[in-house]
């Protein structure tokens, strides 16, 4: 087992990486964000340079309008998982089992109903939703189709949610997130837990030690040994997905 202590000091204004087994200093502008329950992520930047960032607890989003030197704090009324270009807030939830899909066009306080792809299995693992530069949403999702392997789905839709193309297939994983680079491909990032050899030494049975790998109930089975991630890479706004590697 091995933890990972911060080497940084707060006040350090760089970033610190590891390369031929030395440290090095990358000079970089470090600002403190506002606490909030929970962590921060899923950050996205709209046209007009307003930051946002969503707190996992769903409490809040934070806002800044000066390239992140500053931030308040919007209140809102449902976790968000993404925000689109023109500054509207979406969310997605499962009810008994069943994707939903909510938009917000008044910063997280009132929501309406969209579409979410057609024919979805139980119990998918979605993940946000990324708006590329020609306003085409991007949808990961996570599933199981009978007869094949857990794997990542991308579903696009062109007017703003209301239809879903198909599940284009990326990769076996889950836990999927992509964005758009400035070269337009779109590179998807998904958790991959690499399940266990059928001759799994002994030490894998203990479920107290390895919870970190498991995150299931104690009774439950061990599902895999290794947690990563995959990577995959997409030339055609997200129907094929190649060069899918280990990250």
């Amino acid at each position: 087992m091995f933890t990972v202590h911060p080497v940084m000091d707060e006040n350090l204004q760089a970033v610190l990486y590891s390369r031929d087994g030395k440290i090095h200093e990358l000079p970089a502008q470090r600002t403190w964000l506002p606490e909030l329950t929970g962590s921060a992520h899923n950050f996205t930047i709209t046209p007009d340079r307003m930051l946002y960032l969503m707190a996992s607890s769903g409490e809040a989003v934070l806002r800044s309008a000066d390239g992140g030197v500053t931030w308040d704090s919007v209140k809102v009324t449902r976790p968000i998982s993404s925000v689109l270009l023109d500054g509207s807030f979406l969310t997605s939830d499962s009810q008994d089992g069943r994707l939903a899909l909510y938009r917000s066009a008044d910063e997280g306080q009132t929501w309406s109903a969209l579409q979410v792809p057609a024919d979805l299995p139980q119990d998918p693992q979605a993940g946000p939703i990324t708006q590329r530069r020609d306003g085409t949403l991007l949808w990961p999702i996570g599933y199981r189709k009978p007869g094949v392997v857990h794997a990542v789905y991308m579903h696009n839709s062109a007017d703003g949610g209301k239809t879903w193309s198909p599940g284009y297939p990326v990769c076996p994983a889950g836990e999927p997130a992509v964005i758009e680079l400035m070269s337009g491909r779109l590179l998807a990032v998904c958790r991959n837990n690499v399940p266990p050899p059928l001759d799994a030494p002994q030490v894998f049975e203990d479920k107290h030690r390895w919870r970190l790998w498991q995150r299931q109930l104690d009774h439950a089975p061990l599902q895999s040994v290794e947690k990563n991630i995959l990577l995959a890479d997409s030339d055609d706004g997200g129907v094929t997905w190649t060069n899918v590697r280990p990250g």
